[in-house]
């Protein structure tokens, strides 16, 4: 049986780097964004080789337009995990309504929470439950 005292420092020693990465990455956002601000043609980040396995080819950039329309040549969907031409109205919507308790993008039923990562915007999306893996998109300049 292992000592207390050194599985109690076994355990602060993944705890402390844990913590130090979770606080150190991007946070909810939690005031209003400007639209402009969210307008314009958001990249994808690049996705685990075993998450690009599943799906064929890398998912395509998101553009949301002015009007309140969006489009993507080839957008992540879930259950089953496949890549989707998709088009169609975007909504803002508040964090009292969405999944992650952030501002989110909703589009067709899927919410794209929208974080702040130093002074960049960032949609997260969950692509991959189980895996834990989220797509990420930042907007090009």
């Amino acid at each position: 049986m292992a000592h207390p005292t050194r599985t109690r420092r076994a355990w602060l020693a993944g705890a402390v780097p844990a913590f130090l990465l979770v606080s150190c990455g991007d946070e909810p956002l939690m005031t209003l964004p400007d639209k402009e601000d969210l307008i314009g043609t958001w990249e994808c980040q690049p996705l685990p080789k075993r998450t690009l396995q599943a799906l064929g080819k890398a998912p395509s950039s998101l553009r949301l337009n002015r009007g309140g329309s969006f489009y993507a040549e080839r957008f992540p969907m879930t259950e089953p995990l496949r890549l989707e031409e998709t088009g169609g109205p975007w909504v803002l919507r508040a964090p009292t309504i969405t999944p992650s308790g952030a501002y989110s993008i909703e589009l067709k039923d899927v919410f794209l929470s929208i974080r702040k990562r130093g002074e960049q915007l960032v949609l997260r999306y969950p692509i991959d439950v189980l895996e834990g893996y989220d797509a990420e998109y930042i907007r090009k300049k």
